[in-house]
């Protein structure tokens, strides 16, 4: 499988009338995922706190109020952020973002779905404890990029079949995705173009 090369990505342009739904939330876009991947990137895993970050163009929590969360859910503090605690950490911070939990397969994410950014939790086998394990990326449908922390650029899924991408990422199957929102009404207080 040929690898497609780092596009030139432009600019979104302003969405003069985007439609809310029933809660007044929309579709979050943003330019800044792109401004801020090279920090939320690095070397192994993408945390889900880490994956927000880059979804949302901006490093909104500090690990000590998610691990304050995930210590209040679960007794622990160590180990992996899950989905949840980013989205307790957004109520408690006020912020006007929503993450959807939504009934998606990655065939309508790569071949129905025209906009909007999705957090995707992935399975894989580990390569060194062949155990089952869990990595999360960020897949953006307008731009058609995913995000991953073992790559150095976003990849490109055009031209390619659910099948290549998960094979790309090095993952087995897609177990959940959530819809990054943000509120209509407070969408200027956030990176949202």
């Amino acid at each position: 499988m040929d690898i497609v090369p780092w596009p030139v990505l432009t600019p979104l342009e302003e969405c003069a009338f985007p439609a809310a739904d029933e809660r007044g939330f929309i579709s979050y876009r943003t330019n800044a995922i792109f401004l801020k991947l090279e920090s939320v990137l690095h070397e192994g895993r993408l945390c889900a706190s880490r994956v927000s970050s880059a979804a949302l163009g901006h490093p909104y929590f500090s690990s000590a109020i998610l691990k304050r969360i995930k210590l209040k859910r679960t007794g622990d503090s160590s180990g992996d952020i899950a989905i949840c605690d980013v989205q307790r950490a957004i109520e408690e911070l006020g912020l006007p973002f929503w993450f959807r939990r939504i009934n998606f397969v990655l065939y309508q994410l790569v071949y129905a779905v025209e906009e909007g950014i999705f957090i995707c939790l992935f399975s894989f086998i580990h390569p060194v404890t062949k155990k089952s394990d869990k990595h999360y990326v960020v897949i953006d449908c307008e731009r058609k990029i995913i995000l991953d922390s073992s790559e150095s650029k976003p990849i490109v899924f055009v031209g390619l079949t659910p099948k290549q991408i998960t094979t790309r990422i090095s993952c087995r199957s897609l177990e959940r995705v959530w819809q990054v929102k943000v509120s209509l009404k407070r969408r200027g207080e956030t990176k949202y173009i």
